[in-house]
Order: C-alpha cells, then structure tokens, then sequence
C-alpha cells in the first residue's frame, strides 16, 4: 500500500497526465482545489485500495505506522493536514511540494 502511496503522491508531484486524470474523474473524496490535491484517509482509502484486499481500519493503520512523509521529502512532496475539524472522520489532507509553502486552513 505504501508503494501505491508512494506513486500516486510521486506521479502528482511530477505533474504525471495519466494520475492527474484518474483523480479527477473519480468518485472518492479525492480531488484538486487550486492545483492541490485534497483527499480524506477514506477517500484516498478508496482510490488505492479495494476493500476486498484491505480493510479501512488496516489502511489507516499502515499508514500512521509507516514513513510516506519521509519518503515522500525524497519526491519534494509532503502530505500535511488542509483542513482540521472536531470530527477526525471529517478531516481533509493535502499533498504540498517542500518548495511551496501552505496557508493553514481551518474551521
């Protein structure tokens, strides 16, 4: 899963037509806003999964138990908090380049 994280983060980053175009045209809370990419864990869930190989309970826990931040500072990327809110389920992610620096969104 990390591996999948890994492209799909590293093929946005370098601008890839093909990751860009699957983001858009999909169904999951996934998305851009400003030409930054904007997902919750469950979307993103959704886009580089299917429930039949993982569960959403197994991804989150992969994920917060892993490294993509630091792999990713090796793709010039990093993928930080665009929106908190009470609601932990509620909470949106973005993918920002280290050479961009982000406004801090919140409710």
């Amino acid at each position: 899963m990390q591996m999948r994280l890994l492209a799909l983060f590293g093929g946005i980053l370098a601008g890839n037509a093909e990751q860009i175009a699957a983001v858009n045209q999909s169904a999951a809370q996934i998305g851009f806003e400003q030409a930054t990419l904007v997902f919750s864990l469950e979307g993103l869930y959704h886009f580089v999964t299917d429930e039949r190989e993982m569960s959403f309970r197994a991804f989150k826990k992969q994920l917060y138990s892993g490294s993509l931040n630091h792999e990713l500072a090796a793709l010039g990327g990093k993928v930080d908090v665009y929106q908190s809110v009470v609601n932990s389920k509620s909470r949106l992610y973005c993918l920002i380049g280290l050479s961009h620096t982000k406004e801090q969104v919140t409710l």
